[in-house]
């Protein structure tokens, strides 16, 4: 589900643009507090058929207004530096973007991070992806000098046909079709303090902020489904995530599962999506999603078949 204040945000930006903001409304049908998915898509999609060009994430991005997503929005620009929104973004963005979406924070060498997208959502994940980075780095850009400038850039989006205007609106080279979406910092850019730092107004907005932490089962789920075949560990996942290994360990007990559990059942959830699909040997889709062999997947079939899951 997208929040609501997320949706009228957009379809804002969308009339300040010169679409037609009524007949995008009417897209999306009546809600109340939050739209699904899916009708989010049909927006988008009503959207993207009058845009002229194929870089509509980017010209949403550098319409939305400051704090067009209240408090949340407003949090995040009054941090004291780069890194600290990020990490404030980090912890508002489901109040922005709806369960599912979740950020994890990757050290990288040398004193930078790696913002990270971990996107479980049914459908919109390319869009949500593109339009989540853009919007952050529109905001941030606004608030450094000099401007700030990613080390790099990558997103699950597909290849744009200009691709240098996805470049220059980044400020580096974005690589399109990536198996998840990330922004890449260093140190001096995530150190690098925002013009409209507000220490009073901060604090103030605390309180309102969702509980540190965001969603971490929900993170991992996305993580562990674009990773299906490789081996995982608590330590490497938890790295990945940008939590501690204790964290996660407390949200897995949380949540009544295991990391051998829920990658389990993930597994054969992606195998029963693919062998309802075009033909496939249970050798290939055994081989795809992390399985050792064809029988082993015979197995856990039955065993979720018999379990009812």
């Amino acid at each position: 589900m997208v929040p609501e204040a997320t949706v009228t945000a957009v379809l804002g930006a969308m009339a300040r643009l010169g679409l037609d903001a009524r007949a995008m409304r009417e897209a999306v049908g009546p809600f109340e507090g939050a739209t699904s998915d899916e009708a989010f898509e049909m927006l988008w999609n009503a959207a993207r058929h009058r845009w002229p060009t194929d870089d509509l994430e980017l010209a949403i991005a550098g319409t939305l207004q400051a704090g067009a997503f209240g408090p949340f929005d407003l949090s995040v620009l009054t941090s004291p530096s780069v890194g600290a929104a990020c990490q404030v973004f980090a912890q508002t963005l489901p109040a922005i973007a709806g369960e599912g979406v979740v950020l994890g924070l990757v050290p990288r060498p040398r004193g930078g991070m790696t913002v990270r997208l971990l996107n479980s959502t049914p459908v919109n994940v390319e869009v949500a992806d593109a339009l989540l980075l853009a919007t952050l780095i529109a905001r941030l850009r606004q608030q450094t000098h000099p401007q700030l400038k990613p080390a790099g850039v990558w997103l699950t989006r597909a290849v744009p046909r200009a691709r240098t205007t996805w470049d220059a609106f980044f400020g580096c080279t974005v690589r399109f079709k990536a198996p998840h979406s990330e922004i890449q910092f260093n140190a001096t850019d995530w150190r690098a303090p925002l013009a409209s730092s507000n220490a009073a107004v901060h604090r103030a907005l605390v309180p309102l902020l969702p509980g540190i932490g965001g969603d971490v089962v929900g993170a991992l789920r996305a993580h562990l489904r674009q990773h299906l075949n490789e081996p995982q560990s608590l330590r490497s996942v938890a790295r990945r995530l940008g939590v501690s290994t204790r964290t996660l360990q407390r949200r897995l007990g949380e949540a009544r599962v295991s990391l051998r559990e829920l990658l389990a059942q993930l597994r054969v959830e992606e195998a029963r999506r693919l062998l309802s699909g075009p033909q496939r040997t249970l050798g290939e889709v055994a081989d795809q999603v992390g399985f050792a062999s064809a029988s082993s997947l015979a197995r856990a079939l039955r065993r979720a078949a018999l379990s009812g899951r």
